[in-house]
């Protein structure tokens, strides 16, 4: 996808892991709570299900390919690597450090990644970044340059773009945490094979 041009569907479950869920050729089934209250199936391919609107831009930033850049730089080479690493699982029996990495990484993206995650990270993340302190405000005033605002907490809110921006930086932080892959790493893993009727590998799952 050009970098002028980015996406604007931002899927939470990836296409290529969707798709192993597949009966064949045969469309998932969304289940969603509609209009009606209840709940209901819809088929879906796995390119029309698991995905917002610009789930992961910065709405504050003006740059369209950088507004984006946490799905098209850094969710998508996450994904790729993942499905690269899925696809060996089938033909290998153990995996190089840097391929368990790649898919203990995705895995670990899913606590975070998901819309409900995503906006309540946002909200706590914004609280705290503009929990402004007593000291605070004297500390910023004494550098308080010509053409600032009158108070930190002013400066802050003219400043959610730098918010928004440092929320998810800290976001990517969290999914990429060295210590924390290294530890999925270090479990025993092994692969779930679907039931007969869809010739599939499901799953690939991990325990200590």
């Amino acid at each position: 996808m050009p970098k002028n041009n980015p996406p604007e569907d931002h899927h939470f479950l990836p296409v290529f892991y969707l798709s192993h869920w597949q009966r064949g050729e045969s469309p998932l089934v969304e289940f969603a709570r509609r209009g009606n209250g209840k709940i209901e199936g819809r088929p879906r391919y796995p390119r029309g299900t698991a995905y917002q609107p610009r789930l992961y831009s910065n709405e504050f930033e003006p740059d369209a390919a950088k507004a984006q850049a946490l799905e098209t730089e850094f969710m998508q080479d996450l994904d790729r690597r993942a499905a690269e690493t899925l696809e060996l699982f089938d033909i290998k029996s153990t995996w190089t450090n840097e391929e368990g990495s790649n898919w203990s990484r995705f895995v670990w993206s899913l606590l975070f990644r998901v819309p409900e995650e995503v906006a309540e990270f946002r909200r706590s993340y914004l609280e705290f970044f503009h929990k402004v302190t007593s000291p605070d405000e004297e500390r910023y005033a004494a550098t308080r340059g010509e053409g600032m605002p009158e108070t930190l907490v002013e400066f802050l809110e003219q400043s959610r773009g730098l918010a928004e921006s440092s929320s998810l930086d800290t976001l990517k932080t969290l999914i990429d945490h060295f210590g924390l892959v290294q530890l999925l790493n270090g479990m025993v893993w092994t692969k779930l094979i679907a039931l007969s009727q869809v010739p599939t590998t499901c799953g690939v799952w991990a325990c200590f």
